[in-house]
């Protein structure tokens, strides 16, 4: 129900009149969240997983004559660790784009409230 209700306001705040490029950038920041969290769910995880497993439960237990496992390991990792700097500074560059965005609002005297008539 989340990602559906996360289409939704993607969605709308595209297809919003009214909206600049900018407004659209903003739209797409948590689809770059969404992308992150998935790809890794969906791709990296599975193979780290799948590497545990050859390794007899833990990465630390494989056998210092197996580097191609331990290699392969660390590019998974380094992998996952990106995909999460991408979705953690996705969440961050929203967050700081909206309160610019408030204080440039405040600033013009503008309500926040845009549904409302008083502006």
């Amino acid at each position: 129900m989340k990602k559906r209700s996360l289409a939704i306001c993607v969605a709308l705040g595209w297809a919003d009149a009214r909206a600049t490029n900018a407004d659209r950038l903003r739209a797409l920041l948590p689809l770059a969240g969404v992308f992150a969290h998935l790809t890794s769910a969906l791709a990296v995880t599975p193979q780290i997983r799948a590497l545990r497993v050859a390794a007899g439960g833990a990465i630390g237990t494989l056998a210092a004559g197996d580097p191609e496992l331990a290699q392969r390991f660390a590019s998974l990792h380094s992998a996952s660790r990106a995909l999460f700097a991408l979705a953690s500074a996705s969440a961050l560059l929203a967050c700081v784009w909206d309160g610019f965005a408030l204080q440039a609002r405040a600033a013009a005297g503008v309500s926040r409230d845009t549904e409302s008539g008083d502006r």
